[in-house]
């Protein structure tokens, strides 16, 4: 089984790994399964939508070495309710994870997932904005 080492804000009183998390601005490590992400907006559903990108700009800043980003993006929070990209990477160097080079990202928590790729991925082919498709990979 694979558990990951997370921080979260515990202000939310979900539970995760079997401890539940209490009082504001306290952060607790636990150990959480990829399975307790998959269910994460399922018991907190705005959470995750605000969270889910804060912990993909954590795991990419622990994943690659600081010299080698020159531009990463991801907004969390509140800012999910703005129009645009989801998050925005430039790479020096790559990992098993993420390709060297310009990357944007689409996020989603909800259940037709398939449905929300196919459908941000034709939106964005269609209109790209600032991005260049031809040099830039497209992450869901």
């Amino acid at each position: 089984m694979e558990r990951w080492l997370l921080p979260f804000d515990s202000s939310s009183f979900y539970k995760i790994g079997g401890v539940r998390l209490f009082g504001n601005n306290y952060f607790e490590m636990q150990w959480i399964t990829a399975n307790e992400i998959r269910q994460w907006p399922e018991h907190l559903k705005k959470h995750s939508e605000e969270n889910v990108p804060v912990l993909l700009r954590k795991l990419i800043y622990a994943s690659i070495e600081k010299e080698k980003i020159l531009e990463l993006d991801i907004t969390g929070g509140d800012s999910i309710a703005y129009s645009g990209y989801d998050g925005y990477a430039n790479l020096l160097k790559g990992n098993s994870f993420l390709p060297a080079g310009k990357i944007v990202f689409e996020i989603g928590t909800n259940k037709a997932i398939t449905k929300k790729a196919d459908d941000d991925y034709a939106a964005r082919i269609k209109t790209p904005g600032a991005v260049n498709p031809s040099e830039t990979t497209f992450i869901f």
